[in-house]
């Protein structure tokens, strides 16, 4: 069936064909997405807890990159919350005209942020499209969201002014 879609017209690079060639832009979906991943993780105790919004994308798409920013965040010194209730940011919603659903999509984004007591007011996503939405959501005065390029940024150089702590890589080890 899919071969004889015409080879230059785009459709190939656009439908899930697992293994037909090395155009496929859509991924496999996996078995277990990250929600199913974290189901028995515990955060780990004694250390500043901060929320961590995947998104969609990587939630069920690339759940080893939301496993990896984890990782990275507790390496750091950081203890990760993925609240299960998270929603869709509403990029999507937004951007397709849809305002009601994006407003449905914001209030419970923003209810889990409210109701949320993590040491740090801080949302870090792994996912820009996410990070610019959430960065433009009527949030608490006191929350900050950030991709995680910009929190690592931060960390290497030394200034997370929110937290007012030391950096969690020493600025010797900077070039």
């Amino acid at each position: 069936g899919w071969r004889r879609l015409p080879a230059g017209s785009g459709l190939r690079r656009r439908l899930p064909m697992p293994l037909t060639d090395e155009h496929t832009v859509i991924p496999v979906i996996p078995r277990h997405n990250l929600q199913d991943r974290l189901r028995k993780r515990q955060p780990p105790a004694g250390l500043p807890t901060l929320l961590y919004f995947p998104g969609c994308a990587t939630g069920y798409l690339t759940p080893n990159l939301g496993l990896a920013t984890i990782t990275v965040l507790e390496k750091l010194g950081f203890a990760a919350i993925v609240p299960h209730a998270w929603a869709c940011c509403g990029a999507v919603t937004q951007g397709s005209g849809d305002r009601q659903s994006y407003n449905v999509l914001e209030e419970k984004n923003l209810a889990i942020i409210r109701e949320r007591r993590t040491d740090l007011d801080l949302v870090v996503t792994s996912c820009a499209t996410c990070g610019y939405t959430l960065k433009h959501y009527p949030l608490p005065e006191s929350v900050k969201v950030m991709d995680i390029t910009e929190f690592l940024y931060e960390q290497r150089s030394g200034c997370c002014s929110s937290t007012n702590r030391s950096p969690a890589i020493s600025c010797s080890s900077q070039r």
